[in-house]
């Protein structure tokens, strides 16, 4: 027996759905809703992560018979890089490389400046911010690229 969603865990499931069935630059990954640990090192080496995680979660009454909740996905873009991604003299990963993961990032965050989840019809696109463009000392510290945008849906849900 399938568990009821809410609207923060529907919310998240409908924007992983949305991505996996778009095309991007990079193809080859899943997004997956999780309720993700951002501050974790990736142990897996050259994979792309895609975590759609629940992040915030506030509500008002709209009517006497609605309430409108304001929920907010998180989307993580990340990729841990092996040694093979590094140039042997400077120690760096390659640039080519990081670049096709940030371009990644920047279409997900355009994906979404328009209402994009097609199964879900009371929710309606309000806002996206990035929240991190990349993580300067995540990449320094274990080399691996990581960003997050947040995405703002408003939710109407008819009280019974």
């Amino acid at each position: 027996m399938a568990v009821p969603l809410g609207v923060h865990a529907r919310t998240a499931h409908e924007i992983a759905k949305a991505i996996n069935g778009a095309e991007f630059s990079i193809g080859g990954f899943t997004a997956v809703r999780s309720y993700a640990e951002w501050d974790e090192s990736l142990e897996d080496l050259n994979v792309l992560h895609l975590d759609v995680v629940p992040s915030s979660l506030e509500h008002d009454i709209e009517t006497r018979g609605d309430i409108k909740w304001i929920v907010g996905v998180d989307v993580g873009v990340r990729q841990r890089f092996g040694q093979d991604s590094q140039n042997t003299s400077t120690g760096r990963i390659a640039i080519e490389e990081l670049d096709a993961i940030a371009y990644l990032f920047q279409e997900i965050c355009e994906f979404f400046t328009t209402d994009r989840l097609v199964d879900f019809d009371s929710c309606v696109w309000s806002s996206t911010t990035v929240r991190t463009a990349f993580a300067r000392m995540v990449l320094k510290e274990n080399r691996q690229f990581q960003a997050i945008v947040r995405i703002i849906h408003e939710v109407e849900v008819v009280i019974p």
